[in-house]
């Protein structure tokens, strides 16, 4: 259910600060006064912008993500080529049949379904789980994660306390474990009882080539999603274009 409402909310706050971020662009220059060459470039500007206006607002009917931007397991690892990294995987697996059952029969208790949009979901021996969900953005987008960050993370907060199954809802000021200088990263972590079960996910997310990546890590414990996020920091690896 986390993961569910994390997409929807990444995906409306992309939409609404990328549009903030164009409505703060100068105004067009006068077509009086540009060569044919400016005009020619102008116009072309306007008819992309018009199709990227046009384009769903529900990011449920954006188009599917291609079979090359959704990355594959190959072996022991997850390979990325289109977005150029791979995570090592050593000792993961997909869950069963009946994790992903179980999974989705609570997703549709809650209202939510599984996005289309998570290209990886596997699991290790101790039953933490870890998930990769990609979110396409506006082509050429000038976001920055920590511009998606604290909204999303409001915004999961709110649903979660709307859900009568959790209880003793809690957030984290969650270190960012991953990330370099090429690649900045933002992160927060969210518990909660589901009966007398402690859940426990962290949320690690970067933009790279127009794709938000948000990377999942839960367990039963703070100590178990810590112990996954600095092992997993290492099997993290961007790969040169």
């Amino acid at each position: 259910m986390l993961k569910s409402i994390v997409v929807l909310a990444i995906a409306l706050l992309a939409q609404g600060a990328q549009q903030q971020t164009n409505s703060m662009r100068p105004a067009p220059a006068d077509p009086s006064q540009m060569s044919l060459a400016e005009r020619a470039a102008l116009a072309r500007k306007a008819s992309t912008e018009k199709a990227n206006r046009e384009e769903p607002s529900n990011p449920d009917k954006r188009p599917p993500l291609k079979q090359e931007q959704r990355g594959s397991l190959r072996g022991h690892q997850y390979v990325n080529d289109s977005l150029h990294f791979r995570i090592e995987l050593p000792g993961w697996e997909p869950p069963s049949t009946e994790v992903v059952a179980y999974s989705r029969a609570m997703a549709r208790r809650w209202g939510e379904e599984s996005s289309p949009n998570r290209v990886l979901h596997v699991k290790d021996q101790a039953g933490r789980m870890l998930s990769l969900t990609l979110v396409p953005l506006q082509q050429h987008t000038s976001l920055v994660v920590d511009d998606l960050a604290p909204g999303a993370r409001k915004i999961v907060l709110e649903k979660v306390a709307q859900a009568q199954d959790l209880t003793n809802v809690k957030d984290y000021a969650e270190p960012v474990v991953w990330g370099s200088a090429a690649h900045r990263f933002a992160a927060f972590r969210v518990s909660c009882m589901l009966g007398n079960s402690l859940r426990v996910d962290s949320t690690q997310m970067t933009i790279t080539n127009d794709f938000l990546l948000m990377f999942s890590v839960m367990g039963d414990s703070d100590q178990d999603v810590s112990d996954v996020l600095r092992s997993l920091k290492t099997a993290l690896v961007w790969t040169t274009p």
